[in-house]
């Protein structure tokens, strides 16, 4: 099969069910996941802003690399103000939610 010929099939695909490209990009990047799903976990209005972008790809890391079982070559900490999305964006989301998508073997505690 040409090269072409395969990623028209693929972007056929993708025309037909939009939600796999949805679900693709949820499961590659941590922010646009955080963003497709933050009506269901909060009721206020999504804002983004650039620590939200920077928390999300620190924890995609974070994440990452917890995956692999790889040890972490530092230890996260996360400084923002009151009302700056970490508790969304560090415990709910994260913890729970993509992590399991990924790591099906983890078992959290929240």
């Amino acid at each position: 099969m040409k090269r072409g010929a395969r990623h028209k099939g693929v972007v056929a695909k993708l025309v037909r069910n939009p939600a796999l490209a949805i679900r693709e990009l949820c499961n590659r990047d941590f922010h646009y996941f955080l963003r497709y799903f933050w009506p269901v976990v909060s009721s206020d209005p999504f804002v983004n802003n650039w620590h939200i972008e920077l928390v999300c790809r620190e924890l995609q890391g974070v994440a990452e690399r917890v995956g692999r079982r790889e040890p972490a070559p530092y230890d996260l900490v996360i400084n923002v103000p009151p009302g700056s999305t970490k508790t969304i964006t560090c415990v709910i989301t994260v913890s729970y939610t993509h992590l399991r998508a990924h790591e099906t073997s983890l078992h959290l505690v929240c």
